[in-house]
């Protein structure tokens, strides 16, 4: 029954006694940190005027990023027209 089971030692995956007393940083694997979120730049939606910081979907295209949402994006003609005159229709009273 010995036979059938694979030399621990030589299995991958499997620590060794030499392996599971060394120490945890000498097992680790450097890893990179992460940018906190404070530390990304941010620009304010001219429609809700709230600040929003940079995100990897728009990684690419950050410079042309206005607003924060869709929903903004979709209410942007809203919000410039809220302060503007209202236009004379051109229906005849």
């Amino acid at each position: 029954m010995e036979a059938d089971r694979p030399d621990p030692t030589r299995v991958s995956g499997v620590l060794t006694p030499e392996r599971r007393t060394a120490p945890l940083a000498a097992r680790r694997v450097t890893r990179m940190r992460r940018v906190q979120k404070k530390d990304l730049p941010s620009k304010t939606c001219p429609v809700c005027v709230r600040p929003f910081a940079w995100r990897k979907k728009w990684q690419r295209d950050w410079p042309n990023v206005i607003y924060c949402s869709a929903r903004c994006a979709s209410q942007r003609t809203a919000a410039r027209n809220a302060g503007a005159p209202a236009r004379p229709s051109s229906r005849p009273s």
